[in-house]
């Protein structure tokens, strides 16, 4: 009776356990697996680039005078460049100083080197390695070939002896370097700045060269007046075709122009 009761109670038992399989068997059949939300994953951004300022539309027929013109005129224009005034190797390296020769070998360069032409584009300015690196005309070894103190002087013998260069001033065109200085001597010692023609216009009789250069103190038009600012690069000045540019204590005297070739 006993051997009856316990198999009773083991049956029981198995058939709890059997329903309860079953349930959990049904359960897991009917439940359909969790689909995880498909989230739309957008590309990786690219990197971003530093946007390349305006430049200016250089017609492909233009002459190598109008190009560095219109080089000058885009260099002006570019918000990138705050500089002020100064010769500090270190200042410039950095894009905080510059003086009028290395003004002018920015626009030569930018004139010999699309490639330079975007890195100022970008900066604002280039480091004296990519002066170097860009201006195959006003290079160290024919700059530094010469005695001469001032390094506007020695773009000057440059042009003297690897490119045009003329006392007249009658022989000034649109793009040309143009280098003045104290005193109506015209010689290469007595030059102590240079600057771009950027536009020649008559005015009576008298013909206006006017130029873009670097300076002490820039120059920005506000309500149609030219105004003085701390940026250094500028434009509004010229040179008379009696080779003066300036009045009275600031009266500079024209020395030469010149191209390279």
């Amino acid at each position: 009776m006993k051997h009856l009761f316990f198999l009773l109670i083991l049956g029981s038992l198995w058939s709890c356990q059997e329903s309860t399989h079953q349930k959990q068997s049904n359960t897991s059949a009917n439940k359909q697996p969790q689909r995880k939300p498909i989230v739309n994953k957008e590309p990786p951004s690219s990197i971003p680039t530093k946007k390349v300022t305006h430049q200016l539309n250089i017609p492909y027929d233009a002459s190598a005078g109008q190009k560095r013109a219109l080089l000058a005129e885009e260099a002006y224009q570019n918000p990138q460049d705050t500089r002020t005034y100064g010769g500090d190797p270190k200042a410039k390296a950095r894009g905080e100083k510059l003086d009028c020769s290395y003004f002018i070998r920015e626009v030569e360069a930018t004139f010999q080197s699309e490639e330079a032409r975007k890195i100022k584009q970008q900066k604002g300015y280039l480091a004296p390695h990519e002066l170097v690196k860009y201006n195959p005309f006003f290079t160290n070894k024919r700059l530094y070939a010469n005695k001469l103190s001032s390094l506007s002087g020695k773009m000057a013998d440059v042009l003297q002896k690897h490119g045009f260069y003329s006392t007249k001033v009658s022989d000034v065109r649109l793009g040309d370097y143009v280098f003045i200085g104290k005193g109506k001597v015209r010689d290469l010692k007595s030059i102590s700045h240079v600057m771009v023609i950027n536009r020649v216009d008559t005015v009576g009789k008298q013909i206006r060269y006017y130029f873009i250069d670097a300076g002490y103190r820039g120059l920005k038009k506000v309500n149609g007046k030219l105004v003085k600012v701390k940026r250094s690069v500028r434009k509004g000045y010229y040179l008379t075709d009696k080779g003066t540019v300036w009045s009275k204590k600031y009266i500079r005297y024209f020395k030469g122009t010149g191209r390279p070739r």
